[in-house]
């Protein structure tokens, strides 16, 4: 498993990673800290544009995307897949 955190959240990454890493390693038993890391997208990209929406509070332009809503149980279940 890898989880790959946006570089938008500069300044913030350790924080994030040690929150995930805390709560996912509960479930997933083998998962190491080094398993997360900070992925630079490239730009122009769909992720680089729904995160500059996203940190600016655009809700125009996140109109056209879809919220999801998980359960901590739900979560679960498609990590483990």
């Amino acid at each position: 498993m890898n989880f790959q955190i946006c570089n938008d959240f500069d300044g913030h990454f350790h924080e994030i990673k040690d929150m995930i890493f805390k709560h996912i390693s509960k479930i997933i038993y083998d998962m190491k800290p080094e398993d997360i890391v900070q992925t630079k997208f490239q730009k122009p990209s769909l992720i680089d544009d729904s995160g500059k929406a996203f940190r600016n509070n655009e809700k125009d332009k996140m109109k056209n995307y879809n919220f999801v809503k998980l359960n901590l149980e739900e979560l679960i279940k498609i990590i483990k897949k």
